[in-house]
């Protein structure tokens, strides 16, 4: 017998390349990632995306959402308004991901809060930011940014504990945010276009910043001081013999201000300001970054460079615990 002949037909492949197999693996895990971080519900629920940049109730979490397992992982029962011109009282926080920010549903209807989340991954209807680079002054400069000129009456800038140290104690051993806002007179809001919600000198005001001071050890510690003069120039677009010799104001980056303190700067000011927040951030400490910018919010709403009122002053203004109406009323 001869041997059978060979097919003249073309073999077919049954064989599939590794770099479809690859790619096909990468698909799959990104899409994964994606589902993880924003739910199907977001992108395929048919509504419109502009309607969702208006005030509105949000939508409940689903329960069996298991990034919403962890009571911490808490996201805003409020979007708030993109038109912030009509809000009175305007309430900013920057918080990671893992930060219980619930205590804002306390505040009541005439608050607006405006909650940034930091980290990449964020709960459901949080505000983010572009970066997560100099601490608060990220999420606050954000706000500004995305929201000028048409920007709330007033605008408090705190951070997102509900009981932190930086929180005067309204009554012995009270330091939580909530009674700090409650306490704060409604008659007061806008008698200084700038207010800090601190009120001892300690830390802040005692020492503050000599930005010309600094020797060898600030430069193995790399200490923000040490390039001061050249980042307060390039901020406010002075020459560096136009930088104060000393800056003081009370600690922790946390105040009020007003719509008219914030309108003075150019917007280009403060989108300058986070671009170099996000230069420096890439390369110097967390803290420097943070920490310079918290020594200079008082000077960029309109504060002398050294800006400490008395605190008794203060506990009156900010905190309506007046000595001297106290002493009348007994």
């Amino acid at each position: 017998m001869g041997s059978p002949q060979k097919s003249l037909l073309p073999r077919q492949v049954t064989w599939i390349p590794k770099s479809f197999v690859r790619i096909s693996i990468l698909i799959l895990i990104l899409f994964f990632i994606y589902q993880r971080i924003v739910p199907l519900s977001l992108i395929s629920d048919g509504t419109d995306s502009s309607k969702r940049l208006l005030p509105q109730k949000a939508k409940s979490p689903p329960p069996d959402d298991p990034r919403y397992q962890d009571p911490l992982e808490y996201g805003p029962s409020y979007i708030p308004p993109v038109d912030a011109s009509k809000v009175n009282k305007a309430l900013v926080i920057g918080r990671t991901r893992y930060e219980n920010v619930s205590w804002v549903d306390e505040l009541g209807p005439d608050w607006t809060p405006y909650i940034y989340t930091v980290t990449t991954s964020t709960p459901l209807n949080s505000l983010t930011v572009p970066a997560n680079v100099g601490r608060e002054a990220m999420p606050y400069l954000t706000f500004i940014l995305t929201h000028y000129p048409n920007l709330p009456k007033y605008t408090f800038f705190m951070h997102a504990p509900a009981t932190q140290w930086h929180n005067d104690e309204i009554q012995p051993g009270d330091t939580s945010t909530l009674s700090l806002l409650r306490a704060f007179p409604a008659r007061n809001l806008g008698k200084r276009p700038y207010m800090n919600l601190h009120c001892p000198h300690d830390p802040g005001c005692t020492e503050g910043v000599y930005p010309f001071s600094y020797n060898e050890d600030s430069f193995i510690q790399r200490e923000g001081r040490v390039v001061w003069p050249k980042d307060y120039a390039r901020l406010f677009n002075v020459p560096i013999s136009q930088v104060p010799q000393w800056l003081a104001g009370p600690c922790c980056a946390q105040f009020v201000v007003t719509r008219e303190a914030i309108l003075k700067r150019p917007r280009a000011f403060y989108a300058g300001m986070r671009e170099w927040l996000t230069e420096k951030g890439r390369v110097e400490p967390e803290l420097n970054t943070g920490w310079v910018a918290e020594m200079l919010w008082h000077i960029m709403f309109g504060e002398e460079a050294h800006s400490c009122p008395r605190e008794d002053v203060c506990w009156c203004e900010v905190h309506g615990r007046c000595e001297k109406e106290q002493k009348e009323g007994e």
